[in-house]
């Protein structure tokens, strides 16, 4: 079941994602919602308003995986092994400046175990009791 760009700007009504980064995460979102429902939604004809839902799913989980692709993107080690956001770069001596304050509280939380969380309460929003 795939869901294009159209249905993500025109039904769904989203605006984060361009074309290029909608095709991109929706896929992944695909494979996702794929997984967690050990792909019964791409096996079985389902009723229009399921497919609805399942599409507005795609939509949410892959404006999340946006979000989480700048996290990751913003995110950088300094010379210490310390996980921050660069603050401040300069060219002359070659200096960074990073904020690890929230980013450690992110990292120390378990990323992966948060990640899971996040994606659970969407398909839940979206697909329960499915």
């Amino acid at each position: 079941m795939s869901t294009d760009y159209n249905f993500y700007t025109e039904i769904y009504k989203g605006n984060k994602l361009d074309e290029d980064n909608f095709d991109r995460f929706s896929e992944q979102s695909e494979n996702i919602i794929a997984s967690y429902t050990f792909n019964r939604i791409n096996n079985h004809s389902l009723p229009q308003s399921l497919v609805l839902k399942v599409k507005k799913c795609t939509c949410e989980l892959a404006e999340y995986l946006l979000e989480l692709d700048k996290i990751n993107n913003a995110v950088s080690v300094d010379d210490s092994g310390n996980f921050g956001v660069v603050r401040h770069i300069s060219a002359g001596q070659v200096s960074k400046t990073y904020d690890t304050s929230s980013i450690r509280n992110f990292f120390n939380r378990g990323e992966e175990s948060n990640r899971n969380k996040a994606i659970k309460l969407i398909l839940n929003k979206w697909l329960y009791p499915q």
